[in-house]
């Protein structure tokens, strides 16, 4: 019983320290839509590369690493936790390509990666201000250029 108290309690540590990270590291930037609006943009980015995706399979509809972003932004704009096997498997590229994208974005300062307290197999993601910050422009362009062309 004691052994599962621990780990509970672990987990709601490093949740808790996971939220604090979130919270220290969200900046208000100066775009026009808000936090809501580039969340719901961001998951419709996502379902158009995978529509793009089953047109032409075989040909890339987006970068491996704005599609790695992607998916760090939703799930860090739901307060969630990703992992390296996460992206792998949400982007459908092989871990080994994941893990070479993944030292690049690091070394641009775009993502962070932490070890699992419990698991030191696994990695938990999150991107950067600067990467947060990246995402949004990007998001605030592709809405913008939505809006030129309607």
């Amino acid at each position: 019983m004691d052994e599962i108290l621990t780990t509970k309690l672990s987990e709601v540590i490093e949740l808790i320290q996971y939220k604090i990270k979130m919270e220290k590291s969200s900046v208000t930037y100066p775009i026009s839509l808000q936090k809501n609006e580039l969340f719901r943009l961001a998951v419709s980015f996502r379902s158009n590369i995978a529509f793009r995706e089953k047109i032409l399979p075989g040909y890339s509809p987006c970068s491996p690493f704005w599609s790695m972003m992607i998916e760090m932004y939703i799930m860090q704009s739901q307060n969630t936790k990703i992992s390296v096997t996460d992206i792998a498997s949400m982007t459908n590229m092989p871990l080994t390509t994941v893990l070479r994208h993944i030292d690049l974005l690091k070394k641009d300062d775009l993502i962070c990666r932490d070890r699992d307290a419990k698991d030191s197999r696994r990695f938990w993601l999150y991107l950067t201000e600067k990467g947060f910050l990246s995402v949004e422009e990007m998001l605030q362009q592709f809405y913008n250029e939505l809006q030129q062309n309607t």
